[in-house]
């Protein structure tokens, strides 16, 4: 009897394991679930420009008051995507930048196609986007010489620095330049090299 009270046990706690290890799995299986993998393509446009200068640069002795000529235009380069221009003009102890045209009083710069960014002095963002192939307009195109300057104008520092950047990579049609290369200058981590 003491055999047969065994086996009754045993039997009960394999069919007690059995029952719990099936609920446990049907437990699990339908608090889980599986979903195909999602893949996400990343595409990167390529942006090149170049940086042109007219520049008439005296070799003689220049007075101050003096205009000169400098014509800085960027060009985006052909199989470039559309991209958002930004200049930084460094170095005007003995000048200032104007723009001419003719008819009308100077300029401080291309007001017309150039925003100047107020909270950083020297930095101009071109109002458009730039397609493949196409040139700005200049954002300047004379130096004036400061009243009381002397020398042959070799020892004028006018550092131009062109930036450009790709124009969709955010999808918002009201964007401008300004908002564009805020957007990077925020997400670029200091000290990448981008």
């Amino acid at each position: 009897m003491k055999a047969i009270a065994k086996k009754r046990m045993i039997l009960t706690a394999i069919a007690a394991l059995s029952l719990a290890a099936v609920s446990i799995q049907g437990t699990l299986a339908y608090l889980s679930d599986e979903t195909p993998i999602a893949v996400n393509s990343l595409g990167f446009g390529h942006v090149e420009i170049t940086l042109n200068e007219t520049w008439n640069q005296p070799g003689v002795a220049t007075p101050g008051g003096a205009k000169l000529q400098k014509i800085p235009t960027v060009t985006n380069e052909s199989g470039s995507v559309d991209a958002y221009v930004r200049l930084t003009v460094t170095g005007g102890e003995n000048y200032t930048i104007t723009y001419e045209v003719e008819g009308q009083d100077d300029l401080p710069y291309n007001t017309a196609y150039w925003i100047k960014d107020t909270a950083a002095p020297g930095v101009y963002y071109y109002k458009t986007k730039v397609a493949p192939g196409d040139t700005t307009e200049p954002l300047f195109n004379f130096i004036q010489l400061k009243p009381g300057y002397e020398g042959s104008g070799h020892d004028l520092d006018i550092v131009i620095y062109a930036e450009a950047i790709q124009a969709d990579f955010v999808e918002d049609s009201d964007l401008t330049a300004k908002d564009a290369f805020r957007i990077f200058d925020s997400n670029v981590p200091p000290g990448s090299g981008a």
